[in-house]
């Protein structure tokens, strides 16, 4: 995090360790007494600084590391989470040659890089987003190629530094009297089943053997 002011890094929301080691109320008491000292300026810094305001679990991890998985549902901060890290990666000079990749092209454009949390909100003029090209080009000559699960082919042969991927877990069916659910077993017998059951209607079923079934909702 270079570009943090050396004498602002204390704060407690800025290290990671600190924040999952000490009690809620001892961080806020040395936030507390450490921001009435710092200037309005400061303040405003702190305010618009990614490191400062966000989860420990959204920043990415310390060490030497080859896979990042950030598992969370909807609201969870996934996508501000990547822009941040690639646009940081992209600032600092540590990535060059990036690869996006989304479900599908559009998907990738909507929320990776135009979405309001995506790489065009959070690098700003820094980065221009080339929808004809497939790319994101920095003003220091850094390139995010966007690519899509859906044409696998274009994903071969790229020599990439850096890999931002957003997956989604889709179940699909070929027809309305297919099946797309969830099963729950116990015993490798089925107690809770959720989804497209025999129709397009979501249903939540459950039973006590494994054979009878009845809705739950």
């Amino acid at each position: 995090m270079p570009h943090i002011p050396t004498h602002l890094r204390n704060l407690p929301r800025l290290a990671p360790n600190l924040n999952r080691a000490s009690s809620v109320s001892s961080r806020a008491s040395r936030a507390k007494a450490i921001l009435k000292e710092l200037t309005d300026e400061e303040v405003a810094f702190l305010e618009a600084d990614w490191f400062y305001r966000a989860r420990p679990e959204q920043l990415a991890p310390p060490g030497d590391w080859r896979i990042w998985l950030f598992l969370g549902g909807r609201g969870a901060g996934k996508t501000r989470s990547g822009a941040e890290w690639i646009a940081d990666g992209v600032a600092n000079g540590t990535m060059r040659r990036i690869g996006l990749v989304g479900a599908t092209f559009h998907d990738a454009r909507a929320v990776m890089i135009e979405g309001e949390s995506g790489l065009a909100r959070v690098a700003g003029n820094a980065a221009v987003f080339e929808p004809s090209n497939r790319r994101v080009l920095w003003s220091n000559g850094a390139v995010a190629s966007v690519l899509s699960a859906d044409e696998p082919d274009s994903i071969r042969g790229h020599q990439f530094d850096t890999v931002w991927a957003d997956a989604q877990v889709k179940l699909n069916k070929h027809a309305s009297a297919d099946t797309a659910s969830l099963l729950y077993q116990t015993n490798y017998s089925g107690r809770a089943e959720m989804g497209l059951t025999g129709d397009d209607n979501f249903h939540v079923k459950v039973s006590p053997d494994g054979a009878s079934w009845k809705s739950a909702l």
